[in-house]
């Protein structure tokens, strides 16, 4: 939870595990979730935090025309969408592949079992939004051969770095960030599947895009990957329904030829899905990126990771009504 310190987050980890071995399965699970949802609710009786009223001030720019209670209602939806991916990571671990018709749905399973018959590699696209995590793990349960790139998670505690990278190893080849990237051209030569975040930091090769009316620095990787290896891509989601079930939403996205507006393509298609199901969306990541564009016009320069942009932010660069990076 953004804003605990590590000793805090450690025993709020080391809690909902504890607790979540008596709530088991799906509907002890989804009950824990509500429970979950309760305590949330008494929390915000006290005030909103500094996070939570920067996720509120973009929900008023995005839905300019959403009352209070609409926005208090995405708002709820959104932390409960949170506090299911936190129970996820335990729960997730008492599920078998025989399981998965209890809880998972695949729409578009058809696309990505001819695009692996191609054996060219398969990119899945994988937004910030639903439970990201449980989509590569529910694949490679599925059978399917998934690679993985994700955070190492060197600023959490211990137990909670392990406890987000647990399953993702066991049921996934898992790579980093910081590796050599050969890595993933090698994971799509072998005709396998590459799941990779296009809505995290872009650096210095990547592109500016609107993302929800704001400038952000997209990532070049996906559209660099696919020039190389001629991988199939599809975008994938993985939507949070109740009773702890998912719905893994597949589609078919084709680069151009030229590469033009590919990463803007690929934004507003995400963009289509945060506005059809806004609990769902990581609106944390709208922060983030929004913050990052005003400090980079600030500076004016890229930094090279996400590590010296983040020394470099001032309070001002979060509000959401300043925006500092003119757009085309």
């Amino acid at each position: 939870m953004r804003g605990m310190g590590s000793a805090a987050m450690d025993l709020y980890y080391r809690t909902v595990a504890a607790v979540s071995t008596v709530f088991r399965g799906q509907r002890g699970s989804a009950f824990l979730v509500g429970l979950l949802g309760v305590l949330r609710s008494l929390r915000e009786k006290i005030g909103l935090s500094d996070f939570e009223r920067l996720v509120e001030g973009h929900l008023r720019r995005v839905f300019p025309n959403a009352d209070q209670t609409r926005i208090r209602e995405i708002l709820k939806e959104y932390w409960k969408r949170h506090q299911s991916s936190m129970v996820a990571l335990f729960n997730n671990r008492r599920i078998s592949p025989r399981d998965l018709d209890r809880y998972l749905v695949i729409e578009g399973r058809q696309l990505l079992d001819s695009a692996l018959e191609e054996g060219r590699g398969v990119m899945l696209l994988v937004p910030h939004f639903g439970d990201e995590r449980s989509l590569h793990i529910f694949l490679g349960m599925a059978g399917y051969p998934v690679s993985v790139i994700s955070s190492r998670y060197m600023d959490a505690p211990p137990y909670v770095r392990k406890c987000r990278l647990l399953m993702g190893r066991k049921w996934n080849r898992v790579g980093f960030p910081d590796q050599d990237p050969r890595w993933m051209f090698q994971a799509l030569r072998r005709g396998e599947i590459l799941h990779i975040a296009p809505t995290g930091y872009g650096g210095p090769r990547g592109t500016w895009v609107s993302s929800f009316g704001v400038p952000v620095l997209a990532s070049s990787a996906p559209y660099r990957l696919q020039r190389s290896t001629g991988c199939r891509m599809l975008t994938a989601l993985c939507r949070v329904l109740p009773g702890m079930r998912y719905e893994i939403i597949l589609q078919e996205f084709h680069p151009e030829p030229d590469g033009s507006d590919f990463s803007q393509r690929l934004f507003h298609r995400f963009e289509e899905a945060a506005m059809k199901w806004p609990g769902q969306y990581e609106w944390k990541t709208l922060v983030i990126r929004h913050r990052e564009s005003n400090t980079i016009a600030r500076l004016g320069r890229i930094p090279r990771n996400e590590e010296e942009l983040e020394r470099a932010a001032v309070p001002s660069d979060s509000d959401p009504d300043i925006v500092l990076m003119k757009q085309d």
